[in-house]
């Protein structure tokens, strides 16, 4: 598991019209290989820094996408996914205070020793690993 350092990192999506500021130790950094991810993201996964904190502020109105677990925030004029969250206490990963920001929308250097794949029985089946991370198989996405 990657070193948890408690620091704040700050990000914003490609117009700049939402900003986000997290304070806190860096829980975990996956490449989500799950269908919604790849749908979502138009790409064979998402990069996530997932949090256990309710240290965050966000300036600006995401716009939410809600499914029968997790939701999603996006940029309502660039369309940039965001923020990633379980809402559901019926998921069996559910953490009351967690949250995760698209790897991609920070300004902040993210420095963690132990990302790893997840859902990789639902790769695309286009894309071949090319590291040595951790590769876990996951059940069903909602």
């Amino acid at each position: 598991m990657g070193e948890a350092l408690s620091h704040t990192y700050s990000g914003a999506c490609h117009c700049k019209n939402i900003t986000f500021e997290v304070a806190g130790a860096i829980q975990y950094v996956v490449f989500c290989h799950c269908h919604q991810c790849q749908k979502i993201h138009s790409a064979p996964f998402a990069a996530w820094v997932g949090f256990y904190t309710k240290n965050y502020t966000i300036t600006g109105d995401l716009t939410f996408y809600k499914t029968k677990y997790s939701e999603r925030g996006f940029c309502p004029i660039c369309s940039s996914c965001i923020t990633f969250r379980y809402h559901n206490r019926d998921w069996p990963n559910y953490e009351e205070n967690e949250i995760a920001f698209a790897r991609s929308c920070f300004d902040t250097d993210i420095v963690y020793d132990g990302a790893e794949h997840i859902f990789i029985n639902k790769q695309a089946n286009w894309f071949h690993f090319q590291d040595d991370l951790p590769k876990i198989e996951c059940g069903e996405a909602d």
